[in-house]
């Protein structure tokens, strides 16, 4: 573990032992914090390009993507400060590797994937290594919804737009954010917010459109840019049937005009609904006790089945 400087975790003194976490519990360790903060600010100053010298470089290039990733590969029977280094891996979008000794598979065959490479037999790309730099990621909408934020290992880049939610979730705030290193394997969790007012509903037949546009570095050093754009239809909720043991009914016991949540029902992803609900359960037990989170999603559960069981 580091034992000088600001990034210090632990002091050099063998008389006091390394935070445990009890001491992290109780808010008793005095060395955390700043270390934190500090290995934070080498995450967002992104490779320079800013002025010269302390803050000054770091607020000049918040909105730099990062050029730099940083990996984490430790080996020790001891703790090594890998909670206060975690910001600065995540927003780089570097890895961690975490075990007992060197000589052990899980550090051998983690560095090998690390500089996989495509197959021969793939199209531009064959013999190439899997790994991306330089990575950003902007979200465009239209104007029914806006961005609410994204979870994951990426960093702000503070690009405001008419499509950032006042709601922030995760790092939220903007609709652009670096994602330092990429491989195919590299996920993003993003959250919208519908803004349109439920009193107002959309005309039959408008869609929808939402556009990723990921940017990145290639192996062979040329920039790519890749626009992924979805389209699908809104499905407007009648007034009054937004909850309820049992859906309205008109004649014959038929269930009333506009009532019916059928297209929900089809478009709806389980899979994609668990993962983003586990990402943001997860964030929350970051800030928020672990009780008060599990009552969330109990609730969030209960309103799910009460809707669409």
């Amino acid at each position: 573990p580091c034992t000088s400087g600001p990034g210090a975790v632990v002091s050099r003194l063998r008389t006091e032992d390394m935070r445990s976490h009890a001491d992290l519990a109780k808010g008793a360790e005095s060395l955390h914090q700043p270390a934190c903060e500090f290995y934070a600010s080498l995450a967002r100053r992104h490779g320079g390009g800013g002025a010269s010298g302390g803050k000054t470089s770091i607020v000049a290039s918040a909105g730099t993507p990062s050029v730099h990733v940083v990996d984490v590969f430790a080996c020790s029977l001891d703790q090594i400060g890998l909670l206060e280094m975690r910001e600065l891996v995540e927003a780089t979008g570097g890895l961690m590797v975490l075990g007992d000794s060197f000589g052990q598979s899980v550090f051998k065959e983690s560095l090998m994937r690390v500089f996989r490479r495509y197959p021969d037999d793939v199209p531009q790309d064959g013999g190439m290594m899997q790994m991306a730099f330089g990575g950003t990621l902007e979200v465009l909408t239209s104007r029914e919804f806006k961005i609410s934020g994204a979870i994951g290992a990426v960093c702000s880049l503070n690009k405001k737009g008419p499509n950032v939610s006042d709601l922030e979730i995760g790092r939220g705030g903007t609709n652009a954010w670096s994602l330092g290193g990429l491989d195919p394997g590299t996920t993003v969790a993003i959250y919208f917010d519908v803004t349109n007012p439920g009193t107002t509903p959309l005309p039959e037949g408008k869609r929808r459109f939402i556009q990723f546009l990921t940017r990145y570095q290639h192996a062979n050093g040329r920039t790519r840019l890749r626009a992924t754009t979805l389209c699908g239809p809104w499905h407007n909720v009648p007034p009054g049937g937004g909850g309820g043991s049992a859906p309205p009914t008109g004649n014959a016991g038929a269930p009333a005009p506009g009532s019916d949540h059928g297209p929900v029902k089809i478009s709806f992803d389980q899979e994609a609904s668990a993962v983003l609900t586990a990402r943001l359960a997860v964030h929350r037990t970051e800030s928020e006790d672990v009780a008060d989170v599990l009552r969330w999603v109990d609730r969030s559960l209960i309103r799910l089945c009460a809707k669409f069981a």
